[in-house]
């Protein structure tokens, strides 16, 4: 038997398509987040921001991500101590974010 040959992956068009919206995924850089970041990649996210501690991890998430066709960023941020959300000491801000000048999005709700 002949075997079919390998297609693109068809897109997301369920109830619970992200088509249009950009989400922000805390943790996004291993486990539980990077897998959610991933989901919303596959149900047709516009874009994808990913936070999480470890640099290396986070920029190799999001050039997977990316690759795979949803425009996404990584924001190093450590979000476990909430003093330095306050003040910003454990964000990165040296990122770049294409479209800021745009309308503003409405959230998304997982």
């Amino acid at each position: 038997m002949a075997k079919s040959p390998a297609s693109a992956p068809k897109k997301y068009a369920g109830p619970a398509s992200l088509a249009g919206k950009v989400a922000v995924v805390t943790g996004g850089s291993q486990g539980l987040g990077e897998a959610i970041a991933r989901l919303f990649a596959d149900r047709g996210a516009a874009g994808l921001v990913i936070c999480g501690r470890n640099k290396e991890n986070g920029e190799r998430v999001a050039a997977e991500i990316e690759a795979s066709g949803c425009p996404t960023i990584f924001v190093r941020a450590d979000l476990a101590n909430e003093s330095g959300l306050m003040t910003g000491s454990n964000i990165d801000y040296d990122q770049t974010v294409v479209g800021a000048s745009d309308p503003p999005l409405e959230p998304v709700y997982a």
